[in-house]
Protein backbone atom coordinates (compact mmCIF):
# COMPACT_ATOMS: atom_id res chain seq x y z
CA UNK A 1 0.00 0.00 0.00
CA UNK A 2 2.65 2.92 0.85
CA UNK A 3 4.73 1.98 -2.35
CA UNK A 4 1.22 3.15 -4.32
CA UNK A 5 0.87 5.86 -1.90
CA UNK A 6 4.05 7.36 -2.92
CA UNK A 7 3.54 6.91 -6.74
CA UNK A 8 0.30 8.73 -6.50
CA UNK A 9 1.88 11.55 -4.16
CA UNK A 10 5.14 12.00 -6.95
CA UNK A 11 2.18 11.74 -9.98
CA UNK A 12 0.44 14.90 -8.29
CA UNK A 13 3.15 16.91 -7.77
CA UNK A 14 4.93 16.05 -11.50
CA UNK A 15 0.88 17.37 -12.96
CA UNK A 16 0.73 20.60 -10.88
CA UNK A 17 4.31 21.56 -11.46
CA UNK A 18 3.04 20.76 -15.33
CA UNK A 19 0.12 23.20 -14.54
CA UNK A 20 1.89 25.82 -13.33
CA UNK A 21 4.28 25.51 -16.63
CA UNK A 22 2.05 25.32 -19.18
CA UNK A 23 -0.52 28.19 -16.95
CA UNK A 24 -1.91 30.75 -19.57
CA UNK A 25 -0.45 34.19 -18.76
CA UNK A 26 -2.73 37.14 -19.08
CA UNK A 27 -2.48 40.02 -21.23
CA UNK A 28 -2.22 43.31 -19.78
CA UNK A 29 -5.72 43.95 -21.45
CA UNK A 30 -7.42 40.97 -19.68
CA UNK A 31 -5.38 42.33 -16.30
CA UNK A 32 -7.26 45.60 -17.07
CA UNK A 33 -10.59 44.12 -17.28
CA UNK A 34 -10.31 41.98 -14.10
CA UNK A 35 -8.66 44.67 -11.74
CA UNK A 36 -11.27 47.45 -10.70
CA UNK A 37 -8.52 49.94 -9.24
CA UNK A 38 -4.80 50.65 -10.27
CA UNK A 39 -2.06 53.59 -9.39
CA UNK A 40 -1.62 56.10 -11.90
CA UNK A 41 2.09 57.43 -11.38
CA UNK A 42 1.84 61.03 -13.00
CA UNK A 43 5.97 62.63 -12.85
CA UNK A 44 5.84 66.35 -14.02
CA UNK A 45 8.87 68.59 -14.61
CA UNK A 46 8.67 72.34 -13.84
CA UNK A 47 11.70 74.96 -14.36
CA UNK A 48 11.34 78.38 -12.48
CA UNK A 49 15.26 80.94 -12.49
CA UNK A 50 16.67 78.13 -14.16
CA UNK A 51 16.24 75.46 -11.64
CA UNK A 52 14.59 72.52 -12.71
CA UNK A 53 11.74 70.45 -10.29
CA UNK A 54 10.04 66.79 -10.54
CA UNK A 55 7.53 65.87 -9.05
CA UNK A 56 5.80 62.45 -8.99
CA UNK A 57 2.53 62.01 -7.66
CA UNK A 58 0.64 58.18 -7.52
CA UNK A 59 -3.00 58.50 -7.59
CA UNK A 60 -5.64 55.37 -7.00
CA UNK A 61 -7.95 55.30 -10.35
CA UNK A 62 -11.07 53.17 -10.24
CA UNK A 63 -13.25 51.79 -12.83
CA UNK A 64 -16.16 53.67 -11.05
CA UNK A 65 -14.80 56.52 -11.30
CA UNK A 66 -14.23 56.63 -7.96
CA UNK A 67 -10.45 58.16 -6.63
CA UNK A 68 -10.00 57.11 -3.10
CA UNK A 69 -8.85 54.24 -1.36
CA UNK A 70 -11.52 51.80 -0.14
CA UNK A 71 -12.72 50.22 2.75
CA UNK A 72 -10.37 47.34 2.32
CA UNK A 73 -7.41 49.34 1.14
CA UNK A 74 -7.34 51.17 4.14
CA UNK A 75 -7.94 48.70 6.52
CA UNK A 76 -5.63 45.81 4.85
Amino acid sequence: MRPILLATLIMITILLFMNFAVGKEKTKSEWLNETSCMIKVVITNTESNGISKTTKEEKLICKDGYDGPYYWVLFS
